[in-house]
């Protein structure tokens, strides 16, 4: 077992990997909470994927709907009510990306862990169970996309992309929910959920060493398996549909404008590009650039102007959604914003600092710290322990030599009117 820190943090780590490939990284704090979290690196941006030699390809939303299914087990055990009956909450999540089993309590730790364990490793599906399942799903499809915010972003996100699955929500579509059957579902669990393509990581007041002789004892005899082998794609940099209109029975404009931009020329570090990227939006869309006041002012942007980055293959999303009378003049501020990506040391060290204030914070904090540990497993395959020191390092020639590299030319725009 290796034991790291963090860089300027009392914050350990102890990290194992067992012969089965399964990662496991401990950080203990003399907390009262512990969290625990197992990821699998299976997420909507997954549709195609290599079982028996052959390339096969499954519906959208598949991820998501097996996330579902986990918690129910063949002797008519729900992992969620284990988890209740010993005093912790416990949930999942999928993203684009990977799909988390957490759970967080005081008490009764290990019988918990337990529960985690098998959440994972023993899928029960039935033709019976799915088909009960699609209802439920497609029910939360409707009232995920009625919205007319969620359906400019979805459609919007659809639009930028040619082939990456990213393009589909994360929930699938009506459609390819319908699809979705108990062989697909094995096939995906049996391709992906196997310890080389997992890691584990808990925070809190716990024994490394007792953890992983639990884990380890409980995957006795699992053995190690390659990891998966997933389609590739040839993507494009040019959006594929610059504009959609869509009518829908509301009162305002809604827009959404996403920017594609090409990542795959740059030769730093994922965590200091994604960095940059962020100094990029909030030195332009933030209170600091006083961007907030001028689109209050404006008659034509009805709402605050929201915006998000997220990082897809070699592909950043910069993405703007607001209510709007006349989307020209949301649009043109944008435009405007853009086209001068200077920053001043004083907006540099400003966001730096609040960057490390706010690091510090929350690595006082047992499920913050988790989640911190952990999203920087997904995002960068390891963790950061120099994270603080990469944020100190960020400086005003770097950030605009790479300002200076990103296009913004490739756009997709989606308007929802009545």
């Amino acid at each position: 077992m290796k034991k790291k820190n963090f860089n300027n943090l009392n914050l350990d780590i102890y990290e194992e990997e067992l012969e089965n490939g399964l990662k496991i990284f401990v950080c203990p704090m003399n907390r009262y909470k512990i969290d625990a979290r197992m990821t699998v690196n299976f997420g909507a941006d997954i549709l195609e994927f290599e079982k028996d030699g052959q390339m096969i390809k499954a519906p959208a939303g598949i991820a998501h709907f097996l996330e579902h299914k986990m918690f129910g087990k063949e002797d008519g055990t729900d992992i969620t009510t284990i988890y209740e009956k010993n005093g912790a909450l416990g949930n999942a999540y999928t993203d684009d990306h990977v799909t988390v089993y957490h759970f967080n309590s005081p008490v009764n730790f290990y019988d918990n862990l337990l529960a985690l364990l098998r959440c994972v490793n023993e899928p029960y599906f039935t033709e019976e169970n799915v088909t009960k399942e699609i209802g439920i799903i497609d029910q939360e499809l409707k009232a995920t996309l009625s919205e007319p915010d969620a359906i400019a972003y979805y459609v919007a996100k659809y639009n930028s992309y040619h082939y990456l699955p990213y393009k589909y929500p994360v929930i699938g579509t009506e459609d390819s929910i319908k699809q979705i059957t108990k062989d697909n579902l094995y096939d995906v669990y049996n391709t992906f959920y196997t310890p080389s393509n997992m890691h584990l990581v808990v925070t809190g007041n716990v024994d490394p060493e007792e953890i992983v002789t639990f884990v380890r004892n409980y995957y006795k005899d699992i053995s190690k398996r390659e990891k998966p082998i997933i389609k590739t794609y040839n993507e494009p940099k040019q959006v594929a549909r610059e504009k959609e209109i869509i009518h829908k029975d509301i009162s305002n404009k809604v827009c959404f404008l996403n920017y594609k931009v090409d990542l795959s020329d740059f030769d730093i570090s994922n965590f200091e590009l994604q960095r940059y990227l962020n100094v990029l939006l909030l030195n332009k869309f933030s209170s600091l650039s006083g961007f907030n006041d001028i689109t209050l002012k404006d008659e034509n942007i009805l709402s605050p102007v929201f915006w998000m980055l997220d990082v897809e293959d070699n592909f950043a999303n910069f993405g703007f959604q607001a209510e709007v009378k006349n989307e020209d003049a949301l649009l043109k501020l944008i435009e405007k914003q853009l086209t001068d990506l200077s920053i001043s040391e004083e907006k540099l060290k400003l966001i730096k600092r609040n960057w490390i204030n706010g690091y510090i914070i929350n690595t006082d904090q047992v499920i913050q710290t988790s989640e911190i540990i952990n999203g920087q497993i997904i995002k960068y395959g390891h963790v950061v322990y120099d994270a603080l020191d990469c944020i100190r390092a960020l400086n005003i020639q770097k950030a605009e030599e790479i300002f200076n590299k990103l296009d913004f030319s490739n756009k997709s725009l989606v308007i929802v009117q009545k």
